[in-house]
């Protein structure tokens, strides 16, 4: 039906124009409505969602380019930033190599900004090694801030904090798990001259785990042993993911794995996360980062690392799951000191559970942990597992618990049996280190169980990299371990 004579205009749905009813018996185009610019509607195009309010999701071009200016807060005006920025770094006299470095921190800066106006609410909940641990609000959304301020760089110079803040950056490229925090961006302040505090500071925006760690959890709340393996497992599950992105996490410990309000584990703290070598697998690394307790013989040493060097540390999580108490905690004072004589020189380890610690497990259940933490806690890299081993040996653990039968048990037991076989490759590699003061074990001798005690590991020499070039050689004529004795072989 046509419109009446009040409106005035119509939309041809043939042509596109509108037709100005004239008060005549014939109908006549015209160029457009009263305040129009167009002969033509602007053509309409959708958009999921809408507009806020509006159940349509047809808008106009113009409206669409408005709507997205408004939501995409990750690119503001970048030339002002950067030139803002390189001021202050010249203020604080970098020099031209820092200038460099400082330009490509700021052109992957612009692919994760934030803008920091929109992060309100901050509540400091802790303390990191670089700064403060904040919980705030950014677009009604709860999360946490890991402030990177060169007030908390401990002595470092900014253009190193800098540094290290990109890795952090380059390593959480790409990365998108369940069991990974979720990063959202990083808001940055560079202070112009004419401000007082004259003091940078970024800001790391993470998803918000309610329950904070599993080792303040442990402190409070008893966690049955079935819910400490599949803990385990989403451990695993997230190391896994991380390994095929060839990260090498380097701190792996209960501090580091948080719970949201449904124990959903997600994996954090990814400041000594670094990328190993895509061909060799190995990362060779001028300093020794992580927490002491849980590092592997040569993160203590300063020797070249693998992804298996997060193995270690997750059989260390598994021997606190195990027991309840903190790993090495009778040690005091230079815990780093004490470890590198005790793990690599003299060949200590953690003593295996003692089967009152696991209370109301199947009799077969607490040999098959123990051979799994033994073999993750092997001395050469290359006889330990990888993660993916280790999450398919706790799936079948968690099996077990779960499903009590001796017809459960015995399949999980055979599976359990062929993993741990094919995790142990004989032969040294050249690229690793092999010692025999690890096949000692004397705590795991001493009260090893029939199913632990096959795998025994024997005697081999150690071998080390000189000049690029592998050498056998007994363990009586290895010097003391020191910073400049380590890397000088390498």
């Amino acid at each position: 039906a046509w419109p009446s004579l009040s409106l005035g205009f119509r939309h041809c749905c043939r042509c596109g124009y509108w037709i100005r009813h004239n008060r005549s018996p014939w109908l006549a185009h015209t160029q457009s409505p009263p305040g129009t610019t167009s002969k033509k509607r602007p053509p309409q195009i959708s958009i999921p969602g809408g507009l806020p309010g509006q159940n349509s999701p047809k808008m106009s071009q113009n409206q669409a380019r408005a709507r997205a200016t408004r939501a995409d807060k990750y690119r503001v005006n970048t030339k002002w930033d950067k030139q803002s920025a390189e001021a202050w770094a010249r203020r604080n006299r970098f020099t031209e190599k820092e200038l460099a470095s400082f330009g490509n921190f700021l052109n992957y800066l612009d692919k994760v900004f934030i803008d920091p106006t929109e992060v309100v609410g901050h509540i400091k909940i802790d303390e990191g090694a670089f700064g403060e641990i904040d919980q705030a609000m950014w677009r009604k959304r709860p999360v946490v801030v890991k402030t990177v301020s060169q007030d908390g760089g401990k002595g470092k110079s900014i253009p190193q904090i800098l540094r290290e803040t990109l890795l952090e950056l380059k390593v959480f490229q790409g990365v998108n798990h369940p069991n990974v925090v979720k990063f959202y961006g990083a808001a940055v302040h560079f202070p112009t001259e004419t401000e007082a505090r004259q003091t940078m500071q970024v800001g790391l925006l993470f998803e918000l785990c309610e329950k904070k760690s599993i080792m303040s959890q442990m402190r409070t709340i008893k966690f049955s042993f079935l819910q400490k393996v599949n803990m385990a497992k989403q451990i695993a599950e997230g190391m896994t993911y991380l390994h095929q992105k060839l990260i090498l996490h380097r701190d792996l410990n209960t501090r580091n794995c948080l719970l949201n309000n449904i124990n959903q584990v997600k994996i954090c703290d990814f400041g000594f996360a670094r990328r190993v070598d895509k061909e060799s697998g190995l990362y060779d690394s001028t300093t020794i980062s992580g927490t002491a307790e849980y590092m592997p013989p040569e993160q203590l040493d300063g020797k070249i690392m693998s992804l298996k060097s997060d193995v270690w540390a997750m059989g260390t999580i598994l021997w606190e799951f195990a027991t309840g108490r903190a790993p090495w905690g009778s040690l005091g004072g230079d815990i780093h000191g004490k470890l590198v004589k005790l793990v690599v020189q003299q060949g200590e380890m953690l003593p295996l559970p003692e089967p009152g610690d696991i209370p109301s497990t199947p009799k077969d259940l607490v040999p098959e942990y123990c051979r799994l933490l033994r073999v993750c806690h092997k001395f050469g890299m290359r006889e330990r597992p990888d993660m993916k081993q280790v999450r398919d040996s706790l799936s079948c653990i968690e099996t077990m618990l779960l499903n009590k039968s001796s017809l459960s048990s015995a399949r999980c037991v055979t599976a359990l049996s062929t993993m741990f076989s094919c995790a142990c490759p004989v032969g040294p590699s050249s690229n690793e280190r092999q010692d025999t003061t690890y096949s000692k074990q004397k705590d795991y001798s001493a009260r090893a169980t029939p199913s632990a005690a096959t795998l025994t590991a024997s005697a081999r020499p150690t071998t080390s990299l000189v000049n690029g070039v592998a050498h056998d050689r007994p363990v009586a004529s290895r010097p003391p371990p020191t910073p400049e004795s380590s890397r000088s072989a390498y």
